[in-house]
C-alpha cells in the first residue's frame, strides 16, 4: 500500500492484453490485504466474457470459520489492460479500474493492481504455482514501487478448480453458492 507522502507505485497496464485469453478461473496466490478481502483464503475468481463485450466477474473466498463468501460484479474493458469493475453491495455502488500489470505469454500467471496502487494481487491458473512462476511477478511488482513485504500469501486448500472442466467447475460453483446461501 502506498505510504502517504511517498510516490505511488507505477500501475501502467500491459499493452496488447487479449481479454478472451484472460477469461476463466484465476487463483489468488498473494495480495496486499484489503478491507473487502480481510482474512479470506481460498480466494479465486471466474471471469466470463458476455456477447455484448461485458464481463461477468464472480469472486469467492473462505473465512477462518469455513464460511464461503461470494461477490458478483460486472466489468467492461475500458483500455488496454484495464477493466472497469462494478460491484453492487447492499446500499452503495462501487466501481474501480482493475489494471493487469503483467501476464505471462501463456496467460497462466498475472500481476494485477487498482489504479492507485493501493491493492496488488498475484494470480495464477494453478492453486499452487511453482516459485519459479512467481519470481518474475514479484520482481516486476518491486520494480514498479510496490512494497512486496506487505504481500499476504493466500492459502489454497481446495485443489485446482481452474484445471477442472467447465462442468466440474459449475458443480463446484453450485456447492459454493449453496454454502453461501446457508450462511445467510
Amino acid at each position: 500500500m502506498p505510504v502517504p507522502g511517498e510516490e505511488q507505485p507505477e500501475t501502467i497496464p500491459v499493452p496488447g492484453l487479449d481479454w478472451q485469453r484472460y477469461m476463466g478461473c484465476w487463483y489468488e496466490l498473494a495480495r496486499i490485504e484489503t478491507p473487502f478481502e480481510y482474512g479470506l483464503d481460498e480466494v479465486w475468481t471466474e471471469y466470463t466474457m458476455l456477447p455484448d463485450g461485458q464481463v461477468d466477474v464472480t469472486n469467492y473466498g473462505t473465512d477462518a470459520d469455513g464460511r464461503v463468501y461470494k461477490a458478483k460484479a460486472k466489468a467492461r474493458p475500458v483500455a488496454e489492460g484495464v477493466l472497469q469493475i462494478s460491484f453492487v453491495p447492499l446500499l452503495r455502488f462501487i466501481s474501480t479500474p482493475y489494471h493487469v500489470l503483467r501476464v505471462d505469454e501463456n496467460y497462466q500467471n498475472a500481476l494485477v493492481s487498482n489504479e492507485t496502487g493501493s491493492c496488488l494481487w498475484i494470480l495464477s491458473r494453478l492453486a499452487h504455482a511453482p516459485l519459479s512462476h512467481l519470481l518474475p511477478l514479484l520482481q516486476d511488482a518491486s520494480q514498479r514501487g510496490f512494497d512486496i513485504s506487505q504481500l499476504r500469501p493466500t492459502r489454497q486448500n481446495r485443489g485446482t478448480l481452474c484445471e477442472m472442466t467447465l462442468g466440474e467447475r459449475n458443480k463446484m460453483t453450485f456447492f459454493a453458492e449453496k454454502a453461501c446461501q446457508e450462511v445467510k
